[in-house]
């Protein structure tokens, strides 16, 4: 993550929550602090037991995602400044979420992976529970990024250890999405190179 200053102050990441007109998410270490910048008055701050690494809007105002390095993920209400439930990913530190914002399977799921699984964790919101695990879509490598494709039942997965891409198409009825493109290139140093043709 990037570092920005504010207020004097350090910051590892920062966060415009929807419809908060002048309003930005700070985080550093444990702490969250929700700020109107025109005005530089703090308005709450969220306190975590293990560092902040991900902060992600979800599709329902006033309420983010926010991954830790203990594998614990907290949804938390902007609005009230309350943690409304935590889940946790035992693998490691969350290092990316998502959330579909398709209604056609009539689900709320929420897309998790931590820094050393190489697992994809979708959690049923409306039940509080895993739905369904993803076990090696990146043949057991890390995954740096997830992200539903918005009003669509699509998973895009990227590892840069792999260097691969891929998208999974979730249908209803079915507990496991299934890869529907994918682009890869060496995920190891090539060895041998040869001209094509001539």
């Amino acid at each position: 993550m990037k570092k920005v200053t504010f207020d004097n102050t350090e910051l590892d990441y920062f966060v415009h929550p929807i419809t908060y007109v002048n309003k930005l998410l700070f985080s550093g270490g444990k702490t969250m602090e929700l700020w109107n910048v025109i005005e530089q008055e703090k308005i709450y701050t969220f306190n975590f037991k293990s560092e902040i690494e991900c902060i992600v809007q979800s599709p329902v105002i006033d309420i983010v995602a926010v991954g830790c390095s203990d594998g614990s993920i907290h949804l938390v209400n902007l609005l009230y400044d309350e943690v409304l439930f935590t889940f946790t990913q035992k693998e490691g530190a969350i290092t990316a979420i998502s959330f579909l914002t398709d209604s056609t399977l009539g689900l709320s799921l929420m897309a998790t992976t931590c820094q050393a699984s190489g697992r994809i964790v979708l959690w049923d919101l409306n039940a509080h529970k895993i739905w369904t695990e993803m076990e090696n879509p990146h043949q057991g490598r890390a995954i740096t990024s997830l992200s539903f494709i918005p009003n669509e039942p699509v998973l895009v997965s990227a590892s840069e250890d792999d260097n691969s891409l891929k998208m999974w198409l979730f249908e209803k009825g079915q507990s496991q999405p299934r890869l529907l493109k994918e682009r890869c290139g060496h995920a190891e140093a090539p060895h041998m190179i040869r001209f094509y043709g001539g």
